[in-house]
Protein backbone atom coordinates (compact mmCIF):
# COMPACT_ATOMS: atom_id res chain seq x y z
CA UNK A 1 0.00 0.00 0.00
CA UNK A 2 1.37 3.48 -1.09
CA UNK A 3 0.90 6.40 1.23
CA UNK A 4 0.70 8.59 -1.75
CA UNK A 5 -2.80 7.37 -2.80
CA UNK A 6 -4.61 8.93 0.47
CA UNK A 7 -2.09 11.94 0.23
CA UNK A 8 -3.07 12.65 -2.96
CA UNK A 9 -6.84 11.88 -1.95
CA UNK A 10 -6.20 14.55 1.05
CA UNK A 11 -5.08 16.90 -1.46
CA UNK A 12 -8.41 16.38 -3.80
CA UNK A 13 -10.91 16.06 -0.68
CA UNK A 14 -8.91 19.61 1.02
CA UNK A 15 -9.72 21.65 -2.66
CA UNK A 16 -12.87 20.72 -2.13
CA UNK A 17 -13.49 22.02 0.98
CA UNK A 18 -13.69 18.59 2.89
CA UNK A 19 -11.13 19.33 5.51
CA UNK A 20 -12.50 16.33 7.59
CA UNK A 21 -11.90 13.82 4.89
CA UNK A 22 -8.84 15.42 3.65
CA UNK A 23 -7.57 14.72 7.43
CA UNK A 24 -8.50 11.34 7.35
CA UNK A 25 -6.79 10.90 4.16
CA UNK A 26 -3.88 12.35 5.53
CA UNK A 27 -3.64 10.32 8.22
CA UNK A 28 -4.08 7.18 6.99
CA UNK A 29 -0.81 8.33 4.22
CA UNK A 30 0.77 8.33 7.37
CA UNK A 31 -0.08 5.26 8.86
CA UNK A 32 1.39 3.74 6.39
CA UNK A 33 4.55 5.95 6.16
CA UNK A 34 4.95 7.61 9.59
CA UNK A 35 8.13 9.28 7.84
CA UNK A 36 6.31 11.32 5.19
CA UNK A 37 7.00 14.95 6.22
CA UNK A 38 4.60 16.30 3.18
CA UNK A 39 1.58 14.27 4.99
CA UNK A 40 2.42 15.24 8.18
CA UNK A 41 2.19 19.01 6.56
CA UNK A 42 -0.64 18.55 4.51
CA UNK A 43 -2.53 17.21 7.75
CA UNK A 44 -1.41 20.24 9.64
CA UNK A 45 -2.85 22.77 6.63
CA UNK A 46 -6.25 21.34 7.17
CA UNK A 47 -6.33 20.68 10.93
CA UNK A 48 -5.47 24.77 10.61
CA UNK A 49 -8.53 24.85 8.46
CA UNK A 50 -10.55 23.68 11.07
CA UNK A 51 -9.26 26.07 13.36
CA UNK A 52 -7.40 23.14 15.54
CA UNK A 53 -3.88 24.73 15.24
CA UNK A 54 -2.35 23.12 18.60
CA UNK A 55 -2.77 19.77 16.75
CA UNK A 56 -1.76 21.53 13.59
CA UNK A 57 1.32 22.66 14.98
CA UNK A 58 2.23 19.69 16.28
CA UNK A 59 2.08 18.14 12.68
CA UNK A 60 4.36 20.66 11.56
CA UNK A 61 6.94 20.21 13.81
CA UNK A 62 6.90 16.55 12.94
CA UNK A 63 7.02 16.98 9.02
CA UNK A 64 10.14 19.69 10.51
CA UNK A 65 11.83 16.84 12.60
CA UNK A 66 11.65 14.62 9.50
CA UNK A 67 12.62 17.04 6.72
CA UNK A 68 14.74 19.85 8.76
CA UNK A 69 14.82 22.00 5.63
CA UNK A 70 10.94 22.15 5.28
CA UNK A 71 10.48 25.75 4.81
CA UNK A 72 6.77 25.25 4.29
CA UNK A 73 6.63 23.92 7.36
CA UNK A 74 8.06 26.55 9.24
CA UNK A 75 6.00 28.79 7.37
CA UNK A 76 2.81 27.17 8.78
CA UNK A 77 3.89 26.87 12.14
CA UNK A 78 4.41 30.66 12.09
CA UNK A 79 0.94 31.07 11.02
CA UNK A 80 -0.75 28.59 13.16
CA UNK A 81 1.39 30.25 15.85
CA UNK A 82 -0.02 33.94 14.77
CA UNK A 83 -3.28 32.29 14.68
CA UNK A 84 -3.46 31.26 18.15
CA UNK A 85 -1.58 34.87 19.42
CA UNK A 86 2.29 33.48 19.92
CA UNK A 87 3.66 36.33 18.24
CA UNK A 88 7.36 35.80 19.19
CA UNK A 89 7.22 31.95 18.43
CA UNK A 90 5.22 33.10 14.71
CA UNK A 91 8.40 35.80 14.59
CA UNK A 92 10.76 32.77 14.72
CA UNK A 93 9.47 30.40 12.44
CA UNK A 94 8.15 33.15 9.52
CA UNK A 95 12.03 34.17 9.90
CA UNK A 96 13.18 30.40 10.00
CA UNK A 97 11.41 30.00 6.69
CA UNK A 98 12.49 33.14 5.00
CA UNK A 99 16.11 32.50 6.04
CA UNK A 100 15.73 28.69 4.20
CA UNK A 101 14.04 30.41 1.60
CA UNK A 102 15.07 34.59 0.67
CA UNK A 103 12.57 34.94 -2.17
CA UNK A 104 9.17 33.59 0.20
CA UNK A 105 6.94 36.51 0.15
CA UNK A 106 3.99 34.73 2.11
CA UNK A 107 6.80 34.42 4.67
CA UNK A 108 7.54 38.44 5.13
CA UNK A 109 3.89 39.23 4.67
CA UNK A 110 3.01 37.90 7.71
CA UNK A 111 6.42 38.61 9.72
CA UNK A 112 5.37 41.97 8.65
CA UNK A 113 1.55 41.62 10.35
CA UNK A 114 3.17 39.75 13.09
CA UNK A 115 5.65 42.69 13.93
CA UNK A 116 3.02 45.09 13.48
CA UNK A 117 0.36 43.73 15.96
CA UNK A 118 3.30 42.74 18.48
CA UNK A 119 4.68 46.58 18.26
CA UNK A 120 1.14 47.66 18.06
CA UNK A 121 0.71 45.65 21.71
CA UNK A 122 3.99 46.96 22.80
CA UNK A 123 2.46 50.82 22.20
CA UNK A 124 -0.68 49.68 23.60
CA UNK A 125 0.92 48.74 26.82
CA UNK A 126 2.99 51.60 27.43
CA UNK A 127 0.61 53.94 26.26
CA UNK A 128 -1.96 52.87 28.62
CA UNK A 129 0.80 53.17 31.49
CA UNK A 130 1.24 56.48 30.42
CA UNK A 131 -2.70 57.50 30.85
CA UNK A 132 -2.55 55.88 34.29
CA UNK A 133 -0.03 57.62 35.37
CA UNK A 134 -0.89 60.22 38.14
CA UNK A 135 1.91 62.44 37.71
CA UNK A 136 1.05 64.36 35.02
CA UNK A 137 0.94 67.88 34.26
CA UNK A 138 -2.34 69.78 34.52
CA UNK A 139 -1.62 71.40 30.97
CA UNK A 140 -0.71 67.70 29.77
CA UNK A 141 2.99 68.47 28.74
CA UNK A 142 4.26 65.65 29.81
CA UNK A 143 2.31 63.63 28.79
CA UNK A 144 2.75 64.56 25.26
CA UNK A 145 6.45 64.27 25.70
CA UNK A 146 6.16 60.80 27.47
CA UNK A 147 3.69 59.76 24.14
CA UNK A 148 6.38 60.88 22.23
CA UNK A 149 9.03 59.31 23.74
CA UNK A 150 7.10 55.97 23.79
CA UNK A 151 6.30 56.00 19.66
CA UNK A 152 9.77 56.73 19.32
CA UNK A 153 10.52 53.91 21.59
CA UNK A 154 8.21 51.51 19.44
CA UNK A 155 9.43 52.88 16.28
CA UNK A 156 5.90 53.81 15.37
CA UNK A 157 5.82 56.23 12.16
CA UNK A 158 2.58 57.58 13.26
CA UNK A 159 0.69 58.25 16.74
CA UNK A 160 -2.69 59.72 17.00
CA UNK A 161 -3.28 62.91 18.94
CA UNK A 162 -5.73 61.60 21.28
CA UNK A 163 -5.06 64.17 23.93
CA UNK A 164 -7.63 66.89 21.95
CA UNK A 165 -10.67 64.74 22.14
CA UNK A 166 -10.94 64.89 18.35
CA UNK A 167 -9.49 62.54 16.79
CA UNK A 168 -10.58 58.58 17.46
CA UNK A 169 -8.33 55.89 19.81
CA UNK A 170 -7.61 53.75 16.84
CA UNK A 171 -3.77 53.91 15.92
CA UNK A 172 -2.28 53.56 12.50
CA UNK A 173 0.61 51.56 12.12
CA UNK A 174 3.34 51.78 8.82
CA UNK A 175 4.06 48.22 8.72
CA UNK A 176 8.00 47.60 9.22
Amino acid sequence: NSPIIPNILGAIHSGMGNYEEAVTSYRKSIELKPDYAEAHNNLGNNLNKLGQFEKAIINYNKAIEIKPDFVDAYYSVGYALQNLGRLKAATFNFNKAIKLKPDYTEAYYHLSNVLSHYRADQFSNKLATIFSCKSLSADGSKLYILVDQVSKAASLSEVPSMLDGKSSPSVSFTPL
